[in-house]
Parts: C-alpha cells; sequence; structure tokens
C-alpha cells in the first residue's frame, strides 16, 4: 500500500526549477543562474566547481520523505509524479558518475562491450524509488549518453575563453543523445 507523501509550496516550487537546471545546458548561462537561484548565498564561481553541490542539497530535502520507509514517486500526488521522479533520478545519476567515468575510461582503454558493473545496483536503486523497469533501463542509456557527452567535452575542450565556453556549449547540444519522452520535452520517459 503506497503511502501518501506530498510537498510544501516551496518543495514543489524548487523541484521545478531542478527540472529547468536537470535538463538546461550545463555550460549555459541561464543554467548557472537556476543553481544560483537554488543554492544562494554562494557565488556562482564556487558552485560551478563544486559538481555535488545541488546534489547535496537535493538529496537534503528529499531525505524527509524517506522518514517511515522508502518514498515512492507513486507515494505523491500524480501531479507530483514527474518533477519527484526527476530528484530521484537526477540524485541516481549523480550517485553515479564516478562510475559511469570508469566505464567510459575503460572503453577507451580498448574495452570491447565491457561489463557495466554498477548497472544492477543503478537498476535497483531507481526501481526501489517506484520507477517502472522500463524507464529505469532508458535512463540508464541517457545517463551513459549524457555522461559520455559531457566527458570528452570538458577534456577536449579546455579554456574558459569566451569562444571555448560557446564551444562547449555548441558541443554539448549536438553530442547529447537525449531519449524521447511522452510530452515531447525533458522529464518523463515514454512509456512503451
Amino acid at each position: 500500500m503506497a503511502r501518501k507523501r506530498s510537498l510544501t509550496p516551496a518543495e514543489r516550487a524548487f523541484l521545478r526549477r531542478l527540472h529547468d537546471f536537470v535538463y538546461g545546458n550545463p555550460f549555459s548561462a541561464p543554467r548557472a543562474t537556476v543553481l544560483v537561484e537554488m543554492i544562494p548565498g554562494i557565488p556562482v564561481q564556487d558552485l560551478m566547481r563544486d559538481a555535488e553541490a545541488l546534489s547535496r542539497v537535493v538529496a537534503e530535502r528529499m531525505q524527509r520523505f524517506d522518514e517511515g520507509g522508502l518514498a515512492l514517486v507513486g507515494d505523491f500526488p500524480a501531479e507530483d509524479h514527474a518533477i519527484v521522479e526527476n530528484a530521484y533520478v537526477y540524485l541516481a545519476y549523480h550517485r553515479y558518475l564516478a562510475d559511469f567515468d570508469r566505464f567510459i575510461e575503460r572503453q577507451l582503454a580498448g574495452a570491447t562491450n565491457p561489463e557495466v558493473p554498477f548497472a544492477a545496483a543503478l537498476l535497483a536503486d531507481l526501481g526501489a524509488r517506484g520507477i517502472e523497469e522500463d524507464d529505469t533501463a532508458r535512463y540508464i542509456a541517457f545517463f551513459y549518453q549524457l555522461r559520455r557527452a559531457f566527458y570528452f567535452i570538458v577534456r577536449a575542450a579546455a579554456g574558459e575563453s569566451p569562444s571555448m565556453l560557446q564551444l562547449r556549449l555548441a558541443s554539448m547540444l549536438a553530442r547529447a543523445n537525449i531519449p524521447i519522452f511522452r510530452d515531447g520535452s525533458p522529464g518523463s520517459v515514454i512509456r512503451t
């Protein structure tokens, strides 16, 4: 039986901003603005250097929902499912960033079809939040494509000059292979 959980208006607004942040280009000025709005009082340069700053804040805010047992997306009102799912997906992505980087490095070292040793744990983490199995597989594919694009752009387009920032911005748009979404926008994977 699903527990009933609800978001406060402030939590709902925060998770909507998280959605904007998550699906924004990581090299864009608007995304940096959203980050500063979500974590006020810290200079944007410091936030941009700390890749885990926002995930720590999101984890803190979502922690209260696990009181009395692990919260599921379905525990929340239907109108909040997409933003709650985005939060749990975002947290899972950040928990496995280093694993994705190691996987990419194994591929670069010549491994063909290397095993993804963390796949089962990541599937289980997403599934434990009530995210459907087909969706968890799509999210993992999305995570891989996103991290792979980011990995190469950051390493190949070094420097902080305006032209390099613009190159990274354009490269991310061209390389990211974003999956198809139910409503035509990021946030909810199509169910087949």
